[in-house]
């Protein structure tokens, strides 16, 4: 009998931790809609870093909203959450590389980028890829459909 009430008491806990979690990103998503940064990111600090936690910490950083402005963080976050297969964090890495936004610019690495977040079905990610590929070169289209085909998961080793 103790060791059911031990197993009970565990995943209920389990459960109440994931449901505090999910309505805490939820209020930190929402205070981050309402421009309320410095409260979003108390909550994000204090939150487990998944990719979607990731992703707002980074925009943060990016922002200089909330938090003290620092790029560096902001792109490594960004990161982060892309490898985490986060389709919004890959979005924006593929526009940020397709314009040398906070990035050095890469075409190739940017359209991988977008390739990834469709894959994932991000809306937005089709029609920009039909855009950027009226403007890349026959070179960095190969390039960019090359890393998509032979990155591993983990696609941060691959450049």
């Amino acid at each position: 009998m103790n060791n059911i009430f031990k197993i009970y008491t565990v995943f209920t806990f389990s459960l109440i931790i994931s449901f505090v979690s999910a309505n805490t990103i939820k209020e930190a998503k929402n205070l981050y809609n309402l421009k309320r940064y410095d409260e979003a990111y108390v909550i994000l600090n204090g939150l487990e870093k998944n990719a979607e936690t990731k992703y707002y910490l980074a925009l943060l950083y990016g922002k200089g909203k909330g938090v003290k402005h620092n790029v560096a963080k902001a792109v490594k976050l960004f990161k982060e959450a892309a490898n985490d297969n986060f389709a919004p964090a890959q979005f924006f890495l593929g526009i940020a590389y397709l314009n040398g936004y906070v990035v050095k610019e890469s075409k190739s690495i940017g359209l991988y980028y977008l390739l990834l977040s469709e894959k994932n079905n991000y809306i937005e990610a089709k029609s920009a890829i039909n855009n950027v590929k009226k403007i890349l070169t026959e070179t960095e289209l190969k390039d960019a459909f090359k890393l998509f085909k032979n990155c591993p998961r983990n696609f941060t080793e691959c450049f």
